[in-house]
């Protein structure tokens, strides 16, 4: 079986983790390719069971009985966990199209993974105004927080925001739960 390689580089120490280190989640998005064919097939987990098997949610194009994989192939599915990036290598062990196409994967031995961010990230869509006053002058532009975590939040915009190294001002509102909602 090949090895696959997680995400390397400044910073990025690449280290063997469990399935249960990761923390893999029920319809979490994976991508799974084979070696005839290296473009990334978009999957989801339906589950596993540990020392055994994954079971992988194949795309929806599969429905009609083929499949993108075939059983007896080697894999190597990548995906994105909290901070870690991640990669392993596996056979396809069975895949059936009823009553939606799925495949058994065999559980995998060693998963090599890379720490790339430092901070979780909470996903939520908040809408923001941004000032650039090196660009635009006091221009306000749309954009909407897509994520945010200690370290950062990343913008959405129809329009440039700014180049690298830009200050800008954001603001934003939100409103917290109280004890009556």
């Amino acid at each position: 079986m090949t090895t696959p390689h997680a995400p390397q580089g400044e910073g990025h120490a690449t280290r063997g983790y469990t399935v249960d280190e990761l923390k893999l989640a029920i319809d979490q998005r994976l991508q799974m390719e084979t070696p005839a064919d290296p473009v990334p097939i978009p999957v989801r987990l339906l589950g596993y069971l540990k020392g055994r098997t994954l079971i992988i949610k194949l795309p929806a194009g599969s429905a009609s009985g083929t499949a993108a994989v075939s059983e007896g192939d080697e894999v190597v599915v990548r995906g994105f966990s909290g901070r870690i990036a991640f990669a392993f290598s596996s056979i396809v062990e069975k895949i059936r199209y009823l009553p939606y196409a799925y495949c058994h994967l065999q559980f995998p031995d060693s998963i090599q993974g890379a720490e790339i961010r430092k901070a979780m990230r909470v996903r939520l869509e908040i809408p923001a105004r941004v000032v650039n006053p090196e660009r635009n002058g006091e221009q306000v532009l749309e954009a909407s927080i897509s994520n945010l975590s200690v370290a950062g939040a990343m913008l959405v915009s129809s329009t440039p925001l700014g180049m690298v190294g830009d200050h800008i001002s954001l603001s934003f509102h939100f409103r917290l739960p109280t004890k009556s909602d």
